[in-house]
């Protein structure tokens, strides 16, 4: 079960932990961040590849960046549900 841990939040810089989590869903959040015109730096680190637990970093120009992530986090869903859609029409 994913835990998520806010380890800095300043007024353009959101840092994140992940608990429970390994590449695949950081690195897509990080993509659809890049995607956000408001986002000047998106990224996520994993420390250690077995033991590490993925940091989603985030800055912004203007805005706040827990709603980036919030909306990057609605966009994955979105996409997610047209990817199962189209699947099960095969």
């Amino acid at each position: 079960m994913m835990e998520v841990k806010y380890l800095k939040d300043e007024d353009n810089y959101l840092e994140v932990q992940l608990t429970g989590e390994e590449h695949t869903f950081p690195n897509m959040l990080r993509d659809i961040l890049m995607e956000d015109k408001d986002v000047t730096f998106a990224a996520y680190v994993l420390d250690h590849p077995l033991v590490g637990q993925p940091k989603i970093i985030i800055r912004t120009k203007k805005g706040d960046p827990k709603k980036a992530l919030k909306a990057a986090v609605k966009e994955l869903k979105d996409r997610l549900k047209k990817f199962e859609s189209a699947i099960s029409k095969k």
